[in-house]
Parts: structure tokens; C-alpha cells; sequence
């Protein structure tokens, strides 16, 4: 339980350090903000859910499945945010 607790502290903690904006998330992985911040929110909420299973903690795991849908939107926003950028600078 501990090292689950761990584990989920230190993915917030680096969710946070890679709120350094577009250009920053552009330059070092070819995404945009969005899809960055959506797959670490997905990943999140992975952790959260797996997290409740392990312990029988229903709520934690409902919290977990709502937290990768909404890490999908967002995820889904940045791609749409790219092709709409591939298609007016072409």
C-alpha cells in the first residue's frame, strides 16, 4: 500500500514538472501541451484505478477510470489541435 502511495506521489510530482508549456513540449517530444498533459492524466488515472482494485477502494477506482477518460479527451483535443496545425501549414 505504501509503495502504491509512493509510486502515485511521484507521477504527480513529474506530471507537474512537464507543465512547462507548448514550446517546451514541441521541442523536446513532437506533441503539443494537450496531448502531453492527456497521456500523463491517462497514466494517472491507470495508477489510480489499479490502485483502487488492489485495495477494494471502489470510489479511488471509479475516480481512476473517470480521470483516463478525461485524460483521453484531452489527449484526443491535442491530436485534433495537430492536424488542424499539419493542415493550415501545408
Amino acid at each position: 500500500m505504501r509503495t502504491l502511495k509512493n509510486a502515485a506521489a511521484v507521477l504527480a510530482a513529474a506530471s507537474l514538472g512537464l507543465g512547462l508549456g507548448t514550446a517546451y513540449a514541441d521541442a523536446t517530444t513532437g506533441m503539443n501541451s494537450d496531448q502531453v498533459h492527456g497521456k500523463i492524466k491517462k497514466e494517472e488515472g491507470k495508477l489510480k484505478a489499479e490502485t483502487g482494485k488492489a485495495t477494494g477502494n471502489t470510489k479511488m477506482r471509479i475516480k481512476g477510470d473517470a480521470q483516463q477518460a478525461a485524460g483521453q479527451a484531452q489527449e484526443s483535443y491535442g491530436d485534433a489541435k495537430a492536424k488542424v496545425k499539419d493542415a493550415v501549414g501545408k
